[in-house]
């Protein structure tokens, strides 16, 4: 067995006691990596590891190895090639992620940008706590514990506001050396960067407090359940996701429909096991969890019905569950938060040139976020690992489980976005 309290003193430069408590995302890996270490030789651990860091990164291979990196790429639709320096700048992005942020933050990204979305998210939780009282499959106790759950919820908009004070900056950056040699900087910021994360080892949790691991510049956001915090990075809040400029509808239904997507994370079967501090406390009660079930099993049974690829791939249920679930979520809060904005008397936008009313332009944002191509092997890897369904199906499904959507569009009953039986987990308006 590992020494697991030596190994973790290593990693953080201090000693770890064994009566420590440590969160562990992988327990059945951490019992019985022990037994392989020990029955596996040096020179094949060394080997792995090597192999493990280096795909981290496939750009750093050295050229004997570049058939077979682009070989794998170009199945993947991923392209490694760096004729127009983008590799680069990739690579810049992603090893000095916060001083690029900082960059990048101060053209694209101001103070009225941060304004919206932080109004945004204030009238997705306010529609959320409004249509609460209907969520027939919680119970009143578990109301009461989400309802304290929202209250707490905290956001952290698109960069740690740190970044942008210059002697910050450089002190986090302080002790790394760059070099002409490229896999030397990757493993001297990575070490950095693992540096600054662990220095808050034993100090009391700041909920506001960015992650050193987090890469503001990437398009993407999260719910981090152990804070209850949404994470929102810089490099989404832009187009197509998000603009100023663009009709509220539009707004509510792109990035408004990707904000709620993570908020229902918050109170889905991960969400109840966190509190509203982020505690490991479980607030739903037996009857609560048992109701969400059967309304699980409703999307379970409808997602293991689709196929794609012209029928050629089928979606895998149980696999995408959670994911399928926020999906429809996202729809319903976004729509809500949309419908309370035009209550408090927001303006009725539409887009010129288009004989799309706002509800419609709404519906269009939402489903508008999920367009791509994708090769048939890509698709291969979204179906085998890939916690949420493909693209073309987070797109369309919600849609036919909305009722608002049908009525917006008049769908004729009992076609294909206005079936007969839908599922349903949140209320609408």
């Amino acid at each position: 067995q590992l020494d697991m309290a030596k190994y973790f003193s290593f990693l953080v430069g201090q000693e770890v006691k064994p009566t420590d408590k440590v969160v562990i995302y992988a327990k059945n890996y951490f019992e019985k990596i022990g037994a392989v270490i020990a029955a596996t030789s040096k020179e094949v651990l060394q080997n792995y590891i090597v192999m493990q860091t280096i795909r981290n990164d496939l750009r750093m291979v050295p050229a004997p190895l570049h058939v077979v990196r682009d070989t794998f790429g170009n199945g993947m639709g991923w392209d490694y090639s760096s004729r127009d320096g983008s590799a680069c700048i990739q690579r810049t992005l992603e090893r000095l992620k916060f001083a690029t942020a900082a960059m990048f933050a101060q053209d694209r990204f101001m103070a009225k940008d941060r304004a919206e979305i932080e109004d945004l998210i204030k009238n997705i939780k306010k529609s959320f706590e409004i249509t609460l009282p209907n969520m027939e499959w919680m119970d009143d106790a578990t109301k009461a514990a989400a309802l304290e759950k929202v209250g707490l919820m905290l956001s952290q908009i698109g960069y740690p506001d740190w970044i942008t004070d210059v002697d910050k900056l450089d002190a986090y950056y302080a002790n790394v050396d760059i070099t002409l040699n490229e896999f030397a900087n990757t493993i001297n910021l990575g070490r950095a960067a693992f540096q600054n994360n662990v220095k808050y080892y034993g100090l009391p949790v700041d909920r506001n407090r960015w992650r050193a691991v987090d890469n503001p510049t990437l398009a993407g956001a999260y719910n981090e359940e152990n804070q209850n915090v949404l994470v929102l990075f810089v490099g989404i809040l832009q187009e197509p996701f998000y603009g100023y400029h663009y009709p509220k509808a539009l707004l509510y239904g792109m990035i408004g429909s990707l904000i709620s997507q993570i908020f229902v994370h918050g109170f889905d079967e991960i969400g109840h096991k966190y509190n509203g501090i982020g505690q490991s406390v479980d607030w739903w009660t037996q009857a609560t969890a048992a109701a969400y079930d059967e309304k699980a099993q409703c999307y379970l049974d409808q997602y293991n019905n689709i196929t794609v690829r012209g029928g050629k791939t089928q979606v895998n249920g149980e696999f995408t569950l959670g994911e399928n679930i926020a999906d429809n979520g996202a729809v319903v809060i976004a729509y809500n938060a949309y419908r309370l904005y035009r209550e408090m008397g927001g303006k009725d936008e539409t887009l010129p040139g288009l004989d799309l009313s706002s509800n419609q332009l709404f519906f269009l944002g939402y489903t508008q976020n999920w367009c791509a191509r994708v090769t048939d092997d890509f698709m291969k890897v979204i179906l085998m690992y890939d916690y949420h369904s493909p693209n073309v199906v987070r797109g369309e499904v919600p849609l036919m489980n909305s009722k608002r959507f049908a009525q917006t569009f008049k769908c004729r009953k009992g076609s294909r976005m206005n079936p007969e039986e839908r599922c349903q987990m949140w209320p609408t308006f």
